[in-house]
């Protein structure tokens, strides 16, 4: 189990660009995305980050999910774009 002490906080702002950036933002974690997590992992047998994460862009309704990791593409629920 993940525990407060066990996470890394980043504290150093990115000049200019605040935390995040100007495209970023955070999405507090609901008991829906964890439970699509679960599915997603148990269904497509993904890892557990990239679950959580297309769980999150599916439950936060996101029009795409941008990544690099080609095997992600077959996900049906959520527009997966593979960059380069």
């Amino acid at each position: 189990m993940i525990q407060e002490h066990d996470c890394v906080v980043l504290t150093q702002d990115i000049p200019g660009e605040g935390l995040l950036g100007p495209h970023l933002a955070t999405v507090p974690l609901t008991p829906s995305m964890h439970q699509r997590a679960a599915m997603v992992r148990g269904t497509y047998h993904y890892g557990l980050a990239d679950s959580l994460h297309l769980a999150v862009a599916v439950e936060s309704r996101y029009d795409r999910f941008l990544t690099n990791d080609f095997r992600l593409a077959g996900f049906p629920d959520v527009l997966v774009e593979v960059l380069p």
